[in-house]
């Protein structure tokens, strides 16, 4: 099962599509979880209560066969994310908008599900990671698990260790064709399938994304990156160290305050003394998890 819980926040910069990926991923799998329990048990399924038409929006173009009447999502999504997503809105998402623009200027009602620990998300094979308002930082999280992971394209926004790693190797990409706002199905079963043909690609991706993480996301890592990026953001400002002189840094008085400040100057020294050559560069990469995905 391909799996998400999170807040039901939208990007806040352009898209592929005029759709919250997000509130559009907890639909999809909301309807098509609630169509398979009909047929497991005879009755309805619950989805017209869910959705509510404010336009009479036409289905997505495309490949897939639209679904009338009902929610606005293809037959083939619907099946297909029966049997392979997981996604849950952790806040109640109220007779909203599933996007800005047609075909999904339709309002919907979504249930909220509990929080998933973090730890819990490792017992998933496969984790979405999908943008809210910006980038999502769950990534470095999601690379310490067993899992394989898939990530929204997301243009604006990277991590300072996004370079080590590649589309298709490191981890699935998926919201980046502009022409099929349900790529994420095709992805999941290009991914099953090269999982059941190449387990060793599959383990050779997680194994990569946990070197990076080991390697490059503990707290000294970075506090060592931070420590570059301002010696060199420092060398642009030739008078910056009698500005800085000039500041009353210290953090005085007890409790909660001297302890943080006891806690940052402990870290500082130390990264002050580490050598450079904690940054061993490790750009081995694993087998391509799909020959679909390009890098």
């Amino acid at each position: 099962m391909t799996f998400f819980s999170g807040v039901p926040y939208c990007p806040d910069y352009d898209t592929p599509h005029a759709a919250c990926p997000r509130v559009l991923l907890a639909h999809l799998s909301h309807v098509a979880g609630s169509r398979s329990r009909s047929s497991r048990t005879g009755g309805p399924s619950g989805a017209g209560a869910t959705t509510t038409t404010t336009q009479g929006a036409p289905a997505p173009g495309g490949p897939l066969t639209p679904l009338p009447p009902g929610p606005p999502h293809p037959h083939p999504a619907v099946s297909a994310a029966a049997g392979c997503l997981d996604v849950r809105l952790v806040r109640p998402y109220r007779h909203k908008p599933l996007g800005a623009a047609r075909p999904f200027d339709v309002n919907v009602t979504l249930p909220a599900h509990p929080p998933t620990p973090m730890p819990d998300h490792a017992r998933y094979r496969w984790l979405l990671n999908v943008d809210g308002l910006a980038g999502s930082s769950r990534m470095g999280l999601f690379m310490t698990t067993d899992s394989v992971l898939l990530k929204s394209r997301s243009p604006p926004f990277i991590e300072y260790y996004s370079r080590l790693q590649t589309p298709g190797s490191h981890y699935l990409e998926l919201w980046s064709n502009a022409s099929d706002p349900y790529d994420v199905l095709g992805v999941v079963a290009a991914a099953r399938a090269t999982a059941a043909a190449d387990p060793a690609a599959v383990a050779a991706a997680v194994a990569a994304n946990q070197a990076i993480a080991a390697r490059y996301l503990s707290m000294q890592a970075k506090m060592l990156y931070a420590r570059y990026a301002l010696l060199a953001y420092h060398s642009l400002v030739p008078d910056m160290a009698q500005g800085v002189a000039k500041r009353d840094w210290h953090c005085s008085g007890t409790g909660i305050a001297a302890g943080l400040a006891l806690q940052r100057d402990w870290h500082w020294r130390r990264v002050m003394r580490a050598p450079a050559a904690v940054f061993g560069v490790h750009t081995a990469g694993p087998r391509r998890l799909s020959a679909n995905m390009k890098p």
